[in-house]
C-alpha cells in the first residue's frame, strides 16, 4: 500500500501548534469506474478513491449537539441535537449527510453522547459524479 498520502494527513493531525482538543476528519471523493448511479441501486461498483477530499476540522463538545459551518456561501450554517429519533432537515439541505452518518452510528449501536463543532472543506465538486455527498458521510 502507498503511504504517500497517508503520512501527511497523519502529520497534520499530531501538529505540535494544533491544539489537544482539535481533529480532522478526512475522506476522499471517489469515481465508479463502471459508472455512475449504480451503488444506491443495489449494483455493482468499481469505486477508486481520486485525489480530492472533504475535511472536517472539528472539536469535541461537552454537550450532544452538532454545528458545522463551511467557508463555501452556498452551505448554510447548521446544528442539531444527537438524539433518536434522528429527523431529517429540508430535502437538499446539506446537513442530511451528516445526519445520515450520526443516525448509521446510532442504529448499529454506537453511543453518540458528546457532539462536534467545526468547519467542513473540500475540493470535491459537488454534483460532479464524484461522490461528493458520501466523503461527507464518511467524514461525518
Amino acid at each position: 500500500m502507498d503511504d504517500s498520502r497517508v503520512a501527511p494527513r497523519a502529520a497534520r493531525a499530531r501538529a505540535p501548534d494544533r491544539p489537544a482538543d482539535r481533529w480532522t476528519a478526512v475522506a476522499p471523493g471517489r469515481v465508479n469506474l463502471i459508472g455512475e448511479h449504480t451503488d444506491y441501486n443495489g449494483l455493482p461498483v468499481l469505486p477508486i478513491a481520486i485525489d480530492r477530499e472533504i475535511r472536517i476540522d472539528f472539536r469535541v463538545l461537552g454537550e450532544s449537539m452538532v454545528r458545522l459551518d463551511s467557508p463555501r456561501a452556498r452551505f448554510a450554517p447548521f446544528a442539531f441535537q444527537l438524539k433518536r429519533p434522528m429527523q431529517p432537515a429540508d430535502q437538499g439541505d446539506w446537513s442530511n449527510y451528516v445526519r445520515a452518518a450520526a443516525r448509521g452510528l446510532m442504529e448499529h449501536g454506537v453511543p453518540l453522547e458528546r457532539g462536534i463543532e467545526g468547519t467542513v472543506r473540500g475540493n470535491v465538486p459537488v454534483a460532479s459524479g464524484l461522490s461528493s455527498s458520501s466523503a461527507l458521510v464518511v467524514a461525518a
